[in-house]
């Protein structure tokens, strides 16, 4: 035990260190210290003494796993991450938080394989319980506190107004790292270091603006402070308690450069495995969604027989009665829909979608960033009964290009932009069967989306998505309001979304590419959809790719039936994806015309009221007053 003691000595001093360095650089206390304090990213890079004691115990942590005692190892990592979430918890704020977790992601890392080394000699559940913790510590962690803070302000009483700033801050944090995160992951040679310092020094003022936040929090409001830096994550009893039932199997996957590690989390038996993440693994993913986007039957037909091979196929053993699959992908998994991967290899030499055997077709899928997160999500209490939609679809013919041309902030991309008519056919049917706000041409309004889409249970959007590779956050929705065409930029920005709080239980994205982003270690993929999620929708609809209109329009129309029947939001989509192949051909039958679009989130149906019954009522209502006037009449006679 002397080893473990020595350890645990030499990794509390770095991290104390760390944390005194992080923080004189997060928390400057004055203005004047701000240009002589070394940034976050400086200090990292720079200041060897931290890079040099943290590559150090790692050092001694690597000449461990070759002395063959993984027992010791396992007490190590234990007691080390348990050091890491008592420092950790001293940071008040998330940016901290998400910059700590990321620089020590590599302690996680070998405290899952070392777990995964001692479970498979025997099959011991500590060690696969353990290593399930640790992986959901390092996901999403900015969707966990946004989702975690909004149920402690209802419970603590909280004015709205200071809750209010506090998320405004945490927006603001959230948009200003992920820019310099992106500018910094730039090549030396394309960096530019003048934006890189005003960003360092805008995040700067916002982690003290935080800071003086947090102290006047703990000082008036004690219940919300404790409560809200109480952290939770879903264990195994918890998914298996509150997330599953008998047909229902959850897979957790953890991506590192060279292994997949998954959880096969049951109500009767689970597992876990790993994967082998080299590169033909790599290009295998690559090529799958490529051959997709560009209609390559053959390659297609090849590498989804793979996926399922490498990804789904040894997880099948541990599980027999299974209908249903909760996906919690990670890393580059996250760009993929694992209904579109094919069981069996036909090396067909004709292109025929319409007899391949989707996956699909065995399992029902749904997806979420992490198992808290879907606990949450489902502890979220939300209208369910009679909900009314917001639906927003901008036309961009050529009469509102015109408005537009001669304004300064439109540019090429806009007016060459498809008209978008399937859409507002599609709205007008929607318009027949539920109540709610419709929202078309130049109705479809960035004003009217900001003042009208927080009001509604179900927001629907039907446009154009323009992805930022570079910079998630500028990732922009194109609307359409030709009074201030002349003025107005017509494109709501993805970073707009953290600064907004939607009612709506569920969003549904329909227009390209709406879950595509950039992933970030400890934080997920920077898309569309996790702006809507942070704005706390717990269950989204959103796209993997550029989507066809007519079709996606189609596929829609059976998902809205679905809801309307009262199926669970997951089943609803997945019945329309079954109702579209079974009318389609060997060409539409294509997963670019229905693979494309996922369910994420809590299932929970809504309720309708029956109008057959309540007709039958007032009918009933009726008669019975026309009974009665008649018998009155006799009575008079």
């Amino acid at each position: 035990m002397k080893k473990t003691f020595f350890i645990l000595v030499f990794f509390i001093a770095f991290l104390q260190d760390f944390s005194f360095g992080a923080s004189n650089v997060l928390y400057p206390q004055g203005k004047e210290d701000i240009e002589s304090k070394l940034k976050f990213a400086e200090f990292l890079k720079k200041d060897k003494q931290y890079l040099n004691s943290f590559n150090h115990y790692l050092s001694i942590i690597s000449l461990l796993e070759k002395s063959k005692n993984p027992e010791l190892l396992f007490t190590i990592f234990g007691k080390t991450i348990a050091v890491i979430d008592s420092i950790i918890k001293d940071y008040k704020n998330i940016g901290s938080k998400v910059l700590l977790s990321r620089f020590i992601f590599p302690i996680y890392e070998k405290a899952i394989s070392n777990a995964f080394d001692l479970y498979q000699k025997g099959q011991k559940t500590e060690y696969l319980e353990k290593a399930f913790i640790y992986a959901e510590k390092n996901k999403n962690l900015l969707l966990i506190e946004s989702l975690q803070n909004a149920k402690v302000k209802i419970s603590a009483g909280i004015p709205s107004h200071l809750f209010e700033k506090e998320k405004d801050l945490s927006a603001k944090i959230i948009v200003c790292k992920n820019n310099l995160d992106n500018e910094i992951a730039k090549d030396p040679e394309r960096q530019n270091l003048k934006q890189i310092a005003i960003y360092e020094k805008e995040l700067s003022y916002l982690q003290q603006e935080t800071d003086s936040l947090n102290f006047m929090m703990q000082n008036k409001y004690p219940k919300y402070y404790n409560l809200k830096h109480k952290s939770f994550f879903a264990n195994i009893e918890i998914v298996k308690r509150k997330l599953l039932n008998s047909n229902t199997t959850l897979l957790e996957y953890f991506y590192t450069e060279t292994s997949i590690y998954c959880f096969i989390i049951g109500t009767k038996k689970d597992g876990f495995i790993k994967i082998s993440n080299d590169s033909v693994f790599k290009e295998n993913l690559k090529a799958f969604v490529n051959s997709i986007t560009k209609s390559n039957f053959n390659e297609y037909q090849k590498t989804s027989f793979l996926l399922y091979e490498a990804l789904i196929k040894p997880t099948e053993r541990y599980f027999s009665s299974t209908e249903k699959l909760i996906v919690i992908p990670d890393g580059i998994l996250g760009y993929i829909p694992f209904e579109c991967l094919t069981t069996t290899n036909k090396k067909l030499t004709s292109a025929n979608y319409k007899s391949l055997d989707y996956l699909i077709y065995k399992y029902q899928f749904s997806y979420s960033p992490s198992a808290t997160i879907l606990f949450e999500n489902i502890s979220l209490k939300s209208n369910n009964k009679n909900p009314k939609i917001a639906a927003f679809a901008p036309i961009f013919d050529s009469k509102l290009k015109a408005f537009y041309k001669g304004n300064s902030l439109t540019d090429s991309v806009f007016l060459n932009l498809s008209e978008q008519r399937w859409s507002e056919k599609f709205l007008i049917e929607l318009k027949k069967v539920f109540e709610g706000g419709f929202f078309i041409r130049e109705q479809a309004s960035i004003n009217n989306f900001k003042e009208e889409a927080i009001k509604f249970d179900i927001l629907h959007i039907s446009s154009h998505t323009i992805v930022n590779d570079e910079f998630p956050m500028k990732t922009e929705i194109a609307f359409s309001d030709i009074e201030k065409s002349k003025t107005q930029n017509p494109f709501f920005l993805a970073s707009d979304l953290y600064n907004m709080q939607f009612k709506a239980s569920l969003v549904v994205l329909a227009s390209c590419q709406t879950g595509i982003g950039q992933f970030n270690k400890c934080e997920g993929i920077m898309s569309l959809s996790h702006g809507f999620s942070y704005a706390g929708c717990p269950s989204l609809v959103y796209s993997l790719w550029e989507v066809d209109e007519q079709e996606t329009n189609k596929l829609l129309k059976y998902f809205y039936e679905g809801i309307l029947a009262g199926h669970y939001k997951d089943e609803a989509l997945h019945k329309a994806k079954i109702k579209y192949l079974k009318e389609s051909n060997e060409t539409t039958a294509n997963p670019f015309f229905w693979g494309g679009f996922v369910f994420s989130g809590d299932p929970s149906p809504y309720a309708f009221e029956d109008n057959s019954k309540f007709n039958l009522g007032i009918i009933i209502f009726l008669l019975l007053i026309v009974i009665g006037y008649s018998l009155n009449l006799v009575r008079k006679q």
